[in-house]
């Protein structure tokens, strides 16, 4: 993405390795910010977001990973905020970090929103779970573009917050490099 956030000229990649190495591949194109991205726990749908147009695309995953059937699973209103990072549980509910929002939004695989977690930080940037049994929400967040009143206001902004979760997240699956057991 362009680095100045004022192009649309992000796009979203994936790596696939291959008996040749990796492959990378690209997707979809048009992201100012681009941020993201999640996978349902069925492998079948990815979900990104446009983050200055407070969109969360949802994609289907075709057999050969190609994305296919972009459509919007949510169109955050601007007073709740922008979307940035988002991860999926193990239940298929989409968690969403929101930017200018200080909230962290839970939805349903339909689109739905089922939670909001508030956080004391305005630009809540990631969301992640944890802990022995993936209920423990990690919370990311920015001190980008705040003023000096604004950190005055919220000063824990940049920092790590916590949470319990009512659902457990995802086990992470580590990319093997060639060689690797």
């Amino acid at each position: 993405m362009d680095d100045s956030e004022s192009s649309p000229s992000g796009s979203l990649y994936s790596i696939q390795h291959g008996p040749e190495g990796f492959i990378l591949r690209r997707h979809d194109t048009g992201y100012t910010v681009s941020n993201g991205p999640t996978v349902s726990p069925d492998g079948k749908h990815l979900y990104a977001c446009d983050t200055p147009n407070g969109l969360i695309y949802r994609f289907d995953i075709s057999p050969d990973g190609s994305l296919e059937n972009k459509s919007v699973f949510v169109r955050l209103p601007e007073e709740k905020g922008y979307p940035d990072g988002v991860v999926a549980d193990s239940e298929g509910n989409v968690w969403c970090s929101t930017w200018n929002g200080s909230h962290v939004r839970c939805f349903t695989p339909e689109g739905v929103e089922r939670a909001a977690f508030r956080i004391p930080a305005p630009n809540v940037t990631k969301v992640c779970f944890g802990g022995d049994d993936l209920r423990t929400a990690y919370v990311t967040s920015a001190r980008k573009g705040l003023s000096e009143e604004q950190l005055a206001r919220d000063p824990q902004s940049g920092g790590l917050f916590t949470f319990q979760a009512d659902k457990a997240g995802q086990p992470q699956h580590r990319l093997k490099l060639s060689g690797q057991k």
